[in-house]
């Protein structure tokens, strides 16, 4: 009866885990997994719930697959991934990466691109001590995504090298509002206390840090309908504080948080693109 006993608990062990059982969903109060200043409801750990389960019986539809690695992965820069363990799977919109590369000049951070033939989305996630760790938000709502990873080729200044690449389908079809972060966020070593959420009233605020000197000029750009407003301040201490006014009143904004090239404070990097909706209806002088 004990060795019954026992095989029945393994296998319990096994499904759970195999059908991603053991990540524990977040609870009521929390913050969202993936949905930026949004505060958990009974109702949404509810529906975050169905949509894990969702996911799980999707992935038993699913045709196993290899992990497909490049040939310069092992070889050159000795890649591999912890996670995902599979080249084709179900995921609710988040999909977690983690593995390690050996250290090289100027790969301190990886590109991940997310394609399927209506949109592709880049994500650029830090590399530490030979390790990276990190998730990316599926931004186009139900579908197979194609997942690719690449390293910086040190060659050429701008240009990548594939490392591996796998598929993953999203059970969620809300179409995700969230923020496209470019490399510069990393190279600048950019970090946001505050910044625009999808929905605002009439202004928003960015508040961070970042590695550039005083007075480091620093610049927003919004549109709206084909008209653009710059707005420039400057870094003390590593720091930033600025609250820029939507002045052309409710409606969807662009908005584009760029730093300067080290080589001209005349031209910017952008650094973060948001799309953000105001529902402030006042129209505002410059």
């Amino acid at each position: 009866m004990h060795r019954k006993a026992a095989v029945l608990v393994l296998t319990i062990i096994f499904v759970v885990l195999l059908s991603g059982c053991s990540e524990k969903l977040p609870s009521a109060g929390e913050k969202h997994p993936y949905k930026r200043d949004v505060t958990l409801t009974k109702d949404e750990v509810g529906r975050l719930a169905d949509l894990a389960e969702q996911a799980r019986e999707k992935d038993r539809e699913l045709d196993s697959e290899p992990l497909v690695y490049s040939k310069e992965a092992r070889t050159k820069y000795g890649f591999s991934l912890k996670v995902p363990k599979r080249g084709n799977f179900a995921v609710d919109s988040v999909v977690s990466l983690k593995g390690k590369i050996s250290p090289m000049d100027g790969n301190d951070y990886l590109m991940v691109t997310a394609e399927r033939p209506d949109g592709k989305r880049k994500y650029f996630i830090p590399v530490r001590d030979e390790l990276f760790n990190d998730k990316i938000v599926l931004p186009f709502g139900e579908g197979e995504y194609r997942i690719s990873l690449f390293v910086p080729d040190t060659a050429r200044d701008g240009s990548f090298e594939g490392l591996a690449r796998f598929r993953v389908y999203n059970v969620n079809r809300e179409v995700l509002n969230v923020p496209d972060y470019t490399r510069f966020k990393l190279e600048y070593r950019v970090s946001f206390e505050y910044e625009p959420s999808p929905v605002v009233d009439g202004s928003i605020r960015f508040k961070g840090s970042i590695d550039a000197p005083d007075d480091t000029r620093l610049c927003v750009i919004t549109t709206k309908n084909w008209i653009q407003q710059r707005s420039y301040f400057t870094v003390k201490n590593g720091l930033f504080d600025q609250t820029v006014v939507l002045s052309e009143g409710t409606g969807e904004y662009r908005v584009v948080f760029m730093a300067p090239r080290k080589e001209s404070e005349d031209w910017f990097y952008d650094v973060a693109i948001y799309e953000v909706s105001n529902i402030g209806s006042e129209i505002k002088d410059r």
